[in-house]
């Protein structure tokens, strides 16, 4: 649990990291739903970017990076993670057990139906491994100032379809000035970070449009290339 998120992704990184950059291609063409999208999603970062300026060098700290990368490698980087012990400590204490369900009847009638539901949503939230989800999630607002999990109706589950839950980094969520929560949210944009390979499959009929951009990892470590899609591009 503690190590799922080492190799995470900076997508607000200071200035001596990659700088997210918008695509100024055309690929959307004049299509009104890509304009909107891509203005949507440009109003979010910049909504946010007065509140996320710490985020990733909480994780860093979190996961026992203390030290700038241009630390000499002679120095010694000693570091006592504080930060690690006391949301390890609280965790367990918000998780330990998992919540109760109750399915009340409306009618007399209703009793057998309300038990039978009640065992159907305990079964479901042990076959999802909703205990892990809720975890990691509670784990985010513990680090950052707030934990997404994204419910949804999946039609591939199981080949007959259910509610589908997981855990969303909050760094990839962007919603709009206006709102105070979700609920009053015009809207929500969650980012994803696609290989180019998979949307290709997915969008054959866009295949030719669809191109990559190309990362790299911190200067200090191995060098390493990745090649993803979509209208970001990663410029160092």
């Amino acid at each position: 649990m503690a190590d799922m998120f080492e190799g995470t992704r900076d997508i607000n990184a200071p200035s001596d990291q990659p700088k997210v950059a918008t695509n100024t291609d055309d690929r959307g063409g004049n299509s009104p739903e890509f304009k909107l999208a891509v203005r949507l999603y440009t109003q979010g970062k910049q909504v946010r970017k007065q509140y996320d300026q710490d985020w990733d060098k909480w994780l860093k700290w979190y996961g026992g990076q203390q030290w700038d990368w241009r630390r000499p490698s002679y120095k010694a980087s000693p570091s006592l993670n504080i930060l690690r012990a006391a949301v390890q400590t609280v965790l367990p204490i918000m998780t330990d057990a998992s919540p109760d369900f109750d399915v009340n009847p409306q009618e007399p009638t209703d009793y057998g139906f309300a038990d039978t539901m009640q065992k159907l949503v305990e079964n479901w939230w042990q076959r999802r491994n909703m205990q892990v989800v809720l975890t990691t999630t509670i784990l985010d607002s513990l680090i950052f100032p707030v934990g997404v999990m994204k419910c949804v109706w999946n039609d591939e589950v199981d080949g007959i379809g259910d509610i589908e839950c997981t855990r969303v980094d909050p760094r990839n969520i962007y919603v709009d000035a206006d709102c105070t929560d979700f609920t009053d949210a015009k809207y929500i944009i969650e980012e994803k970070w696609i290989g180019t390979a998979e949307l290709k499959l997915k969008f054959p009929d866009k295949a030719k449009f669809i191109t990559g951009a190309r990362t790299t990892t911190d200067p200090k470590q191995k060098t390493e290339s990745k090649t993803m899609s979509g209208d970001i591009t990663l410029q160092s």
